[in-house]
């Protein structure tokens, strides 16, 4: 008989999760607040609104909303075997205590090397995203113990999100606009996640039964204007790059330097007006996840984010795409 998973969500993790669970055998059941578009394989769909419906009962439970801790209370460990969560590599900080939350006022982190999951977080606390997930993490810990399973990603990217990143590049190249400005050259970076990788480091997890928590990341990260080039390639479009001095805030930038890596992780080096922030996953040597399917470089998975972005302006609009008004 299939073991069950209950998958809380419907966005770009809980859709890729589902494929991946399906793909491993699984038995599906999708929880979300209205049906989703994909859903085709699933045993059913159930309609669910966090902190109103009963928590889903299975074999695993992956909660992609979770947010703070409250949102672990309604859990009953006796009901669920594992339950598998989605926090966020924003709980780290720094030997200054800088996080990400508070970047815009007081300095991004900087920080030497990779990130593992040794690394300083934030308290946990009321205060801020960060603090809240990091406070969620605990109480998902205090509760099922080794049964819990924390997945901390970055930057994620992958197919059916709501608010690609890749969309701001997409919308403008399909405009006709010949020139698109950057600052700082282009030259920002932000360690990125492919939204597959989360669903099966989830599989993993489930099908291993290992507890804990790990980081989920890509093993590149490329600049700004590396990933703009990219999408004006795939669509085919010539595009120049125009850097524009003297705007934006005089604070730091998350910035991982793509030279540095060594043998599929990454090794960061802080630079003037920026911040390295390597997120090293769980395929490190010795994590008891090694072994599943390597992550992806971002470049080659552009072209599934370039076909969703395009494909929303053709349903979106019933002009060509060349005549789409789109927002300057």
């Amino acid at each position: 008989m299939a073991r069950t998973v209950a998958i809380i969500g419907a966005g770009q993790i809980g859709v890729a999760a589902a494929y991946a669970f399906f793909g491993a055998g699984w038995d599906i059941t999708i929880h979300s607040r209205t049906r989703p578009q994909w859903q085709e394989f699933a045993r059913e769909w159930r309609e669910y609104v966090a902190g109103s419906d009963p928590a889903p009962v299975a074999d695993v439970v992956l909660d992609t909303i979770a947010f703070d801790a409250e949102d672990m209370e309604r859990y009953d460990p006796g009901e669920v075997g594992r339950l598998v969560v989605i926090s966020s590599a924003s709980v780290y900080c720094d030997d200054m205590g800088r996080t990400l939350d508070e970047g815009p006022l007081k300095g991004y982190p900087e920080f030497e090397g990779k990130i593992t999951e040794a690394q300083a977080t934030v308290a946990p606390g009321p205060e801020s995203y960060s603090t809240r997930k990091r406070r969620m993490e605990n109480r998902a810990l205090d509760l099922f113990g080794d049964r819990a399973t924390i997945l901390r990603p970055c930057a994620i990217y992958g197919k059916w999100s709501r608010h690609p990143r890749e969309w701001w590049f997409v919308k403008r190249v399909l405009d006709g606009r010949g020139r698109i400005p950057l600052i700082f050259n282009g030259s920002s970076r932000f360690q990125t996640t492919d939204v597959e990788q989360i669903a099966w480091t989830a599989v993993e997890a489930a099908r291993r039964d290992v507890g804990g928590v790990f980081n989920v990341a890509d093993t590149d990260s490329p600049s700004v204007i590396e990933i703009g080039r990219a999408i004006a390639d795939f669509l085919e479009r010539e595009v120049d790059f125009i850097s524009v001095e003297g705007t934006g805030a005089d604070r730091s930038h998350a910035v991982v330097d793509p030279r540095n890596l060594r043998g599929g992780r990454l090794e960061g080096i802080a630079s003037r007006r920026t911040t390295a922030f390597p997120l090293c996953g769980p395929l490190r040597p010795g994590s008891r996840l090694a072994g599943q399917p390597q992550p992806r470089r971002l470049a080659c998975r552009l072209p599934a984010a370039c076909r969703l972005s395009v494909g929303s302006v053709r349903l979106r609009s019933r002009r060509p795409l060349s005549r789409v008004a789109l927002t300057r």
